[in-house]
């Protein structure tokens, strides 16, 4: 058993605007991208949100998906859009509060509007992930890229 999370979007959801085909890997550095949507899932008790943002930059590497996972507890449904409730001074809220500075605080944080996060250009910082949850080395084939920061442009 691997520690690759395996989300069956084979058949997405209506509405949904990518198809999940595994994390792809591109090189370390600044990009320009556009927040697309978020999902929810469990795996082995623990549960993460993940935010999904499309790479703007014109060039190789427009329009690859890539994720931001986050710590939370997730309500109701798991998937597309997926309801959570977030740490009250955890990641995602730090970075959700930086990209919307001028939002009021968030009354309760099972509520937090992040379609107000669609339809801007954010300035992501993205990494390689190299070692499993254990701290182990991850094969060379099995590296894939995430974002590590945002920043509103």
């Amino acid at each position: 058993m691997s520690n690759i999370v395996e989300l069956n979007w084979s058949n997405p959801p209506k509405g949904a605007k990518f198809e999940y085909n595994g994390w792809e890997r591109i090189p370390k550095g600044e990009y320009e991208a556009s927040f697309l949507t978020w999902t929810t899932f469990r795996m082995g008790g623990m549960s993460r949100v993940i935010w999904l943002f499309s790479i703007t930059d014109m060039g190789k590497y427009f329009n690859k998906t890539i994720p931001m996972f986050f710590n939370a507890k997730l309500k109701k449904r798991t998937g597309l859009r997926g309801h959570f409730k977030p740490p009250p001074r955890g990641k995602l809220l730090k970075i959700y509060y930086k990209l919307r500075p001028h939002d009021p605080e968030l009354k309760r944080l099972d509520r937090i509007p992040l379609t107000k996060l669609e339809s801007k250009i954010y300035k992501i910082k993205v990494v390689d992930v190299t070692h499993d949850y254990q701290q182990n080395p991850l094969p060379e084939q099995m590296i894939y890229s995430k974002v590590d920061d945002v920043e509103l442009i």
